[in-house]
């Protein structure tokens, strides 16, 4: 009992901090004058006339309007500047302008702010706000955008992106894992990594996720197990913080798949600290963000809850276009875009991998009886748990998992991640030969 009431005094005030400090990053973030941002802003418009239009694609992973609106809405927010509205106010209600007379583009609604410095008095244009989120992303977009244009930032993500994946990759190398690392590029490949830089919303579930994934990598000898549950817990917050609901799930399961191939325990402790890890995760995930509904209403005075419940029914059992979500809808709805014929092209070249190396195992085995197959069923499971968090998501958030398949979807890599590793380790012998050292 005093160990559990000690545990819940330190992830408390790890929780408060962490509210207090984003909290004040937004405060101070608003405080940096808007008119480089403006500048640098307007000057994208002027040099590609096609960004934050829906041609903006890749080949045939063609740019939805979410991903369109969604990156307007950030960029919106972060140069939106009202001298009559206090910073505690914007900071709280994140305000973004969108044209809702005539609905034309995220993209049309900003030249004009941009060129015309349309007030809130004007009738054509909502200042709306977005107070359920945290809005996190200002803090970096705000900094960047003083000094940067958005494509420069494009290519700051971009090169960021890369060395983390290259330092995941050398320390996998490093940690006797090598013979995962083809599985988890052809994952990272499938979540179409060459289109996300050119998505502003999705930058920082990928950038957690990642950092996260190396951090486990860096760090699993050098803190104490009991400790790493208190990491987990600040992944969840700062998913939370930095997230607008796009598909904060891979920042809890690729840390968590990278934790397991690294321990040494047994099935039944493994289990255990996937559970213990995933609960501290939603701890912070979900207290980080009733932390800001709790401080909007507090400071704002203003009943925010209402619209919180409002939109926590339509995602969680709110139908889309008449049709209601199920789990199997949700799951044919991701996996038809998951499944593209690139992604597939992967899946089937690892399949073959694969096979090589059963064949492999069973000419040694065959050749040398002294070998045996080291394979049991409960040394899966821990993976079969983490492989099924995509599954409990997309049940949890039916409508929402369902109607934003198109960016959603990559939660479920993390599950073909699993796959992958449960199939390796069918064609493994005992440590002498493949275990940790592969």
């Amino acid at each position: 009992m005093k160990k559990i009431l000690k545990i819940s005094l330190k992830t408390s005030i790890i929780l408060f901090l962490t509210i207090m400090i984003g909290f004040i990053l937004i405060f101070y973030s608003y405080k940096i004058p808007s008119s480089n941002l403006k500048k640098n802003v307007y000057k994208s418009f002027k040099n590609d006339s096609n960004y934050l239009n829906i041609s903006n694609d890749l080949g045939t992973y063609k740019s939805t309007w979410m991903d369109v609106f969604i990156s307007g809405v950030i960029i919106g927010t972060t140069i939106y500047d009202n001298p009559e509205i206090s910073t505690i106010n914007k900071s709280l209600n994140n305000y973004f302008i969108y044209d809702h007379v005539t609905y034309k583009s995220i993209r049309v609604s900003l030249e004009d702010y941009l060129e015309t410095g349309i007030n809130i008095t004007n009738e054509k244009y909502n200042i709306l706000p977005y107070t359920r989120y945290w809005h996190g992303y200002v803090v970096p977009m705000k900094i960047l955008l003083t000094f940067f244009n958005l494509f420069d930032i494009m290519l700051i993500e971009y090169l960021f992106q890369t060395f983390l994946v290259v330092l995941i990759c050398l320390l996998m190398y490093k940690k006797n894992l090598k013979q995962y690392i083809v599985y988890f590029l052809s994952c990272y490949i499938m979540m179409m990594p060459m289109y996300i830089y050119k998505v502003l919303a999705y930058y920082s579930m990928f950038n957690i996720m990642l950092i996260g994934s190396a951090f486990v990598l860096l760090f699993y000898n050098k803190i104490k197990v009991e400790n790493f549950k208190y990491i987990f817990l600040l992944i969840g917050s700062l998913s939370s913080y930095f997230d607008l609901l796009t598909f904060p799930m891979i920042t809890i399961s690729y840390p968590l798949i990278f934790w397991l191939l690294l321990s040494k325990k047994n099935t039944k402790q493994k289990l255990k600290d996937v559970v213990i890890f995933s609960i501290f995760w939603i701890i912070g995930y979900l207290g980080m963000w009733i932390g800001k509904w709790i401080l909007s209403a507090i400071i704002l005075k203003e009943d925010v809850f209402k619209d919180i419940y409002e939109h926590f029914l339509i995602r969680t059992i709110g139908d889309y276009k008449g049709l209601k979500p199920n789990l199997l809808t949700v799951i044919n709805n991701n996996f038809l875009y998951l499944l593209n014929p690139f992604s597939l092209t992967l899946i089937y070249i690892n399949l073959i991998y694969i096979i090589y190396r059963f064949f492999k195992i069973v000419i040694i085995l065959i050749i040398n009886q002294n070998k045996k197959l080291n394979f049991r069923f409960s040394n899966i499971l821990p993976y079969i748990l983490v492989m099924c968090m995509p599954l409990v998501w997309g049940t949890l958030l039916c409508e929402h998992t369902y109607e934003h398949a198109y960016f959603v979807y990559r939660i479920f890599t993390a599950s073909i991640f699993c796959i992958f590793i449960i199939l390796a380790n069918l064609s493994s012998i005992d440590n002498k030969l493949e275990g940790s050292k592969g």
